[in-house]
Formats: C-alpha cells, sequence, structure tokens
C-alpha cells in the first residue's frame, strides 16, 4: 500500500476536509480510486495529476517512506510531462513541415495551370488596384492641401481685417492731428495780425493813404485828360488850299 493514499490522506494532503474531498472529486469521478478489500485508496500518480503542488506541511504528518514515494511520483509526473511535452512539439514541427511542403506543392500546382492569359488578367487587376491606390492618395492629398489652403485664407482674411482697422484707427488719429495743427497755426497767425491793426498810427497811415491816392484820382477824372489820346492842331488855309 505504500504507493496508495487513503481517503484520509489524500484529504489531508490536497487540504480540503474529508467530506468535500469526497463529494468535489471522488463522487464526481475528477480523481480515480481503487476499491480492494473493501477498503478505498488513490493511487499517487492519480493524485498528483490532480494536486501536483500539495502542501508540503501536510506532509510531515505522514509516513516518510510515503513523503519520499510522493516526492518521487511527482518528479516522475514532471518527466513524464516534460517528455510528453517534446513529443508534441515534435509533432508540432512535422505538421507545420507538412503544411509547408503541402503549401508549396499547390502553389505551384496552381501556377502551372494557370495560362498566360489569367496570368495576365490578374497583372491587370493588379495593376488597376495600384492605379486606383495612387489616386486615391493623390485625393487624399489634395483633400489636405484645401484644407490647409482654406485656414490659410482664413487666417489672411483675419489679418486682413485686423489692418483695415488699424489703417482706420490710424487715419481717424492723423485728421485729427491735421485739424488740431490748423487750430493751432490759424490762432497763432490771429495772434501776429491782430497788433498791428489795433495800433492807432498804423490805422492812420492806411487811411491817409487811402484818402490821398482817392483825391488824386478825382483830379485826373476832372480834368478830363485822356493820356492815352493825342490832341491834333487845327489847320489853317494857305492860300486858299487846305
Amino acid at each position: 500500500m505504500q504507493n496508495y493514499l487513503t481517503i484520509d490522506e489524500a484529504s489531508e494532503l490536497s487540504g480540503l476536509e474529508r467530506e468535500n474531498f469526497i463529494r468535489d472529486y471522488i463522487e464526481t469521478g475528477v480523481v480515480s480510486i481503487k476499491v480492494e478489500d473493501g477498503v478505498k485508496s488513490i493511487e499517487l500518480s492519480e493524485f498528483l495529476r490532480v494536486f501536483p503542488n500539495a502542501k508540503s506541511k501536510k506532509v510531515d504528518s505522514i509516513d516518510p517512506e510515503i513523503d519520499l514515494l510522493l516526492k518521487q511520483q511527482k518528479i516522475e509526473n514532471l518527466e513524464y510531462q516534460l517528455v510528453q511535452l517534446k513529443r508534441q512539439l515534435e509533432k508540432q514541427d512535422e505538421d507545420y513541415s507538412w503544411l509547408r511542403n503541402k503549401f508549396d506543392s499547390t502553389t505551384l500546382l496552381l501556377e502551372q495551370k494557370l495560362d498566360t492569359s489569367e496570368l495576365d488578367k490578374h497583372k491587370q487587376e493588379i495593376k488597376k488596384l495600384s492605379e486606383e491606390s495612387i489616386q486615391w492618395e493623390k485625393k487624399y492629398n489634395t483633400l489636405l492641401a484645401a484644407n490647409e489652403l482654406k485656414t490659410l485664407l482664413k487666417e489672411n482674411k483675419e489679418l486682413k481685417e485686423k489692418l483695415e482697422s488699424l489703417n482706420s484707427k490710424l487715419s481717424t488719429t492723423k485728421i485729427n492731428n491735421v485739424a488740431n495743427t490748423n487750430s493751432v497755426e490759424k490762432i497763432s497767425t490771429q495772434a501776429v495780425v491782430s497788433p498791428n491793426l489795433s495800433h492807432p498810427t498804423q490805422q492812420n497811415k492806411i487811411a491817409t493813404g487811402s484818402t490821398q491816392f482817392s483825391h488824386t484820382e478825382g483830379q485826373f477824372r476832372h480834368s478830363g485828360e485822356q493820356p492815352s489820346t493825342a490832341i491834333k492842331p487845327k489847320r489853317r488855309k494857305i492860300f486858299g488850299i487846305f
């Protein structure tokens, strides 16, 4: 019985209560049991298959021989799993090689069966798809350029509006400055002319000059002289001949 565990030993190694172990593993058939002389037992390898990581603290309460057998069975189980993994890898390599050869042979057969016209047809389709791809790429680039141009135009419009606003403000400021300058010049001119007109001597001189000019002009008019017309002398009769 060294290679077998009782129900109590198996439940203790699994870390489960006896009732839970029986209900969840034995009655459901997860762990196979052996009945001999009315005694139920579990083979170590079967137990390790279901519980490969049995708690070591439970092993301390078991017979040292059973502990050694458990370790040996665990090692054998790991070695068996390793061998199985190697076999699976080898099988996968074989399957891959077979599929690869099958694919190559099928491809070669298809290439041999395809005539020149079909090949040309496929080439034309590939060429057409390539051209369509290029056209779509051009359209995409054109769309991107249009979007960029639209953005630039919008920015340009905004800058233009800002410049027009600034120019309008500058023109208004300039007009105000010119008006202020003209007002200052007018005030300065009035300030210079007013003293001369207000002086009595200057006013008398201007009045006297005007009177003299008017008197002289009156005399010229009363004298009846016309400087521009010459006076002809009277003709006399000489010996009855004019």
